[in-house]
């Protein structure tokens, strides 16, 4: 079994046990599907999902153009002419539909094989098994379509009967929209699934990471631009980020993907934002955590969170923000004991910062400790 068709087999197999999806064969599947590595799958690269009327679109356009070059031959008489044509319109026309479904289901990484981190942050948004069953109605689309075809094509094959010919093709053509027509709703939220993707971290193999956490609008975004070449969107206004915002920085002989999340406030109940950052912490190698001079949180609020944040992890840089408009020295001069009383109860490995180097220098003395 060539290495595509075990691809396309295991994601088969995923979704076979998934109620009201029936066991599905697929055949027809040796042209060339680029094999995926899941370590560090890109979602960007996951094809769209086309709209079921613009396949249908491609599909008739894919026949049009086949009969076109059809008629240009010479038969031996009507009956052969209108049968090859009508043979070869349908072979057109299912090839063109088939193409599309299969670039949904090879496109889509293997739920089960999603890093752990991803998982996580997709099943805060998405019922997993409600993904598989939007998927497995893309192979029973592309099973009925199939063993549609080769029944017509069976039916075409010894004919001699004009209308029968015909009629052989419409009911193909209107069969096969009847049975995309029964999953269009897999359509819209297959590609609505597919740019929820694209929001997802790509997490680097072989790199350390290192998350930026804090209140909102305390300039972790702008650190991040600081300490790598990423361009995040900074406003003066909290919650300006959404998403997790990636950067990268080698250190010496450390790769480290920094990773800006979204801000955090300290209340029992986390909106789903905030638990994307919480995830994102608890898998981070070491914390950047923020404190804000301006104070527009309370320093006891930012304590109170940095306190939440020590609990999970066992390396903390505390980097002191927006020194450039604050003499954070004499602001933090009485509250750097505070937050030194957190650190010892804890028993946590922290490193004071004021700018970018202090924070770089301390990565790399972290990353050489051993738990």
């Amino acid at each position: 079994m060539k290495k595509d068709d075990v691809k396309l087999k295991k994601n088969i197999d995923d979704i076979k046990n998934i109620e009201n999806i029936e066991s599905i064969d697929i055949v027809d599947v040796n042209s060339n599907v680029p094999s995926v590595s899941f370590d560090s799958f890109d979602f960007q690269k996951i094809k769209p999902v086309e709209k079921k009327d613009v396949i249908i679109k491609n599909a008739f356009s894919a026949m049009r153009f086949k009969k076109k070059l059809l008629l240009k031959k010479k038969y031996k008489d009507d009956i052969v002419k209108e049968r090859h044509i009508a043979r070869e319109s349908i072979k057109a026309f299912s090839k063109s539909l088939l193409k599309n479904l299969k670039n949904v289901f090879t496109s889509f990484p293997f739920i089960t094989d999603i890093d752990e981190v991803n998982f996580k942050l997709l099943s805060l948004e998405y019922d997993v098994d409600k993904v598989k069953k939007h998927l497995g109605n893309f192979f029973w689309a592309y099973k009925k379509i199939y063993s549609l075809q080769k029944e017509s094509l069976r039916k075409l094959s010894r004919t001699k009967d004009l209308g029968f010919i015909n009629n052989v093709k419409n009911s193909f053509i209107a069969r096969s929209n009847s049975i995309l027509n029964q999953i269009n709703d897999s359509f819209v939220f297959l590609e609505e699934f597919r740019k929820f993707l694209k929001t997802l971290p790509v997490l680097k193999k072989g790199y350390f990471i290192v998350s930026i956490a804090g209140f909102p609008n305390v300039g972790k975004s702008t650190l991040l631009k600081k300490v790598t070449s990423a361009n995040p969107e900074i406003n003066v206004y909290p919650f300006t980020t959404k998403k997790l915002n990636l950067g990268l920085k080698v250190v010496d002989s450390f790769k480290i993907q920094f990773i800006d999340t979204p801000g955090t406030l300290n209340r029992e109940k986390s909106n789903v934002i905030e638990k994307k950052a919480e995830i994102i912490i608890s898998y981070s190698d070491v914390v950047v955590y923020v404190f804000d001079p301006s104070f527009s949180y309370s320093f006891e609020e930012q304590l109170k969170l940095f306190e939440n944040i020590t609990l999970k992890k066992k390396k903390v840089i505390v980097y002191f923000s927006k020194c450039d408009l604050f003499d954070c020295k004499k602001v933090f001069e009485d509250k750097i004991s505070k937050i030194k009383e957190v650190v010892k109860k804890n028993d946590v490995k922290v490193s004071f910062c004021y700018d970018v180097s202090c924070i770089l220098s301390s990565l790399k003395d972290f990353l050489l400790m051993k738990e």
